[in-house]
């Protein structure tokens, strides 16, 4: 029953962290409450090593009190005020019973699946963590503080092998993408197809091999991918309404941050996500609050978390990510955040420039200089890295006919460019694709090319952008049977067209 504290606790850091937006949010602020709530831990384990504190009870309640002053600030920076998804008392309930109960029965059935990674990586690290309160350089360089904190707090609460949390990241994952095929994807399809097809999808996804073993194996994998689809989906959500636009800027930030402390590499790969935001500021004209929610959200825990380890261990030395590397990247990041405040600027100086278009189209050209010179300049690196890369996701990396079908489903998409510029989301969810499989050459490029198997970096890397993929390919096919004549277009108001 110990693994239950730790899904309760996380879940009710959320709600309170997102309380101010909940009648925005709707459903959706029960259905990110488990991985936003998680970033609680890092906070946890932060305060203990910046503050010299053991890991104790009161280290978790000053995290808890954290997130209550950072949820009541939300109130007073001018929350959203449209609140048309008013949630009941009994949807609190139904939720937290819901998730405890599939996680007591995760916990029953006992199933795991763990290697090298597992136990070295996350579950030593993790009881090393609770024990002393401290990030190493190995923790940071290698693993990054997430996933460590998370077993930390685990060990705490008595568990003695943390897995029950990742197969309900796993069912987080199918039943986002279901809602995201759902409410965007099929929304011109008529409600019966429309149904049909977002249980579909995911039900596809979870029947998958590849997926089954991730949702059972004790790494960064499935949580990555499930942070990266809450951003691009809150992200999608904000083009619903400038006045309820707040609230989902919030739950995208945070995401981008619990990507980028999942991984070493998460550094990189959060920019994928901020890309996209900084072209959908520019477009849809953020006001300046929303997009200091937006940063705040996003570098509020990566900040703390890297500031209380440069503290205790200065500029570390590692093979994935060193404390110099670290601090360009934070630096790109903050430099970054910046720059976002201006991008509304745009359309009010160039009113007749697409600028959703313009940015995108930028963003993907700088990522293909980046790639071409790594090329140039590793070109060894280079060579391997993409060689495996291909090789793996296609013949030797264990997804079978997968990524077959996923490459076959975008060269269609660009066959057929008049039906992929219908889909909904299509260009931001395509933008979001590219910079990530760019981001991927480059960076294992560069620190490490990789190997001819279903364990190598970039073959479990390339999960991340797994379900935003059938996401893509799903409004691709939705758009497909609309203009076919197959099902009539079913006209939604609510939801407001890419």
């Amino acid at each position: 029953m110990n693994d239950l504290i730790f899904i309760f606790l996380s879940v009710l850091a959320s709600w309170i962290l997102l309380w101010s937006e909940r009648n925005v949010l709707g459903w959706l602020y029960h259905l990110v409450a488990f991985p936003i709530g998680l970033l609680l831990w890092v906070v946890a384990t932060s305060w203990s090593g910046i503050t010299g504190f053991d890991y104790s009870g009161t280290t978790i309640l000053v995290a808890f009190s954290i997130f209550t002053i950072v949820g009541i600030g939300n109130i007073f920076l001018r929350p959203s005020r449209t609140e048309t998804n008013k949630l009941s008392v009994s949807s609190y309930v139904i939720f937290m019973v819901s998730i405890l109960s599939l996680s007591w029965l995760f916990q029953k059935v006992g199933y795991t699946i763990a290697g090298w990674d597992s136990i070295v990586h996350y579950e030593i690290p993790g009881l090393t963590l609770m024990e002393s309160g401290r990030y190493s350089s190995v923790l940071m360089g290698e693993w990054s503080p997430l996933l460590p904190s998370m077993h930390a707090a685990n060990r705490f609460f008595g568990v003695d092998w943390t897995y029950v949390p990742y197969p309900i990241l796993a069912c987080n994952v199918l039943v986002l993408l279901g809602y995201g095929c759902y409410r965007f994807a099929f929304v011109q399809l008529p409600a019966k197809p429309r149904a049909i097809f977002a249980i579909l999808i995911p039900l596809g996804l979870g029947s998958l091999p590849a997926f089954v073993f991730q949702a059972l194996h004790v790494h960064s994998q499935m949580i990555s991918a499930l942070y990266l689809l809450v951003a691009i989906l809150a992200l999608r959500c904000a083009q619903q309404s400038s006045e309820g636009r707040g609230a989902f800027v919030v739950v995208a930030g945070f995401a981008m941050g619990g990507l980028s402390v999942a991984r070493p590499d998460g550094l990189a790969y959060m920019f994928v996500p901020g890309t996209v935001a900084a072209i959908l500021i520019a477009h849809d004209r953020w006001k300046v609050h929303e997009i200091a929610k937006f940063v705040f959200a996003s570098l509020s825990c990566l900040l703390f978390s890297y500031i209380c380890a440069f503290v205790n261990l200065g500029l570390w030395e590692s093979r994935k990510l060193s404390g110099k590397q670290a601090i360009a990247l934070l630096m790109v990041s903050v430099l970054f955040s910046v720059v976002i405040f201006f991008l509304p600027l745009i359309r009010r100086r160039w009113p007749n420039v697409n600028a959703k278009r313009a940015i995108g189209l930028l963003a993907c050209f700088g990522a293909s200089v980046v790639v071409i010179g790594v090329a140039l300049i590793k070109s060894s690196g280079f060579q391997i890295a993409t060689s495996n890369m291909i090789t793996n996701l296609l013949f030797t990396g264990g997804y079978g006919a997968l990524w077959w079908g996923v490459f076959s489903g975008f060269l269609l998409s660009i066959l057929f460019f008049g039906l992929l510029k219908k889909a909904d989301f299509s260009d931001m969810l395509g933008v979001g694709i590219f910079l990530f499989f760019a981001i991927a050459i480059a960076v294992h490029s560069i620190s490490f090319p990789g190997r001819l198997h279903p364990a190598d970096s970039f073959n479990r890397v390339a999960f991340h952008i797994l379900p935003i993929a059938l996401w893509f390919l799903a409004s691709f096919g939705a758009s497909a049977l609309v203009t076919s004549g197959f099902w009539n277009s079913v006209e939604n108001s609510t939801v407001k067209s890419s």
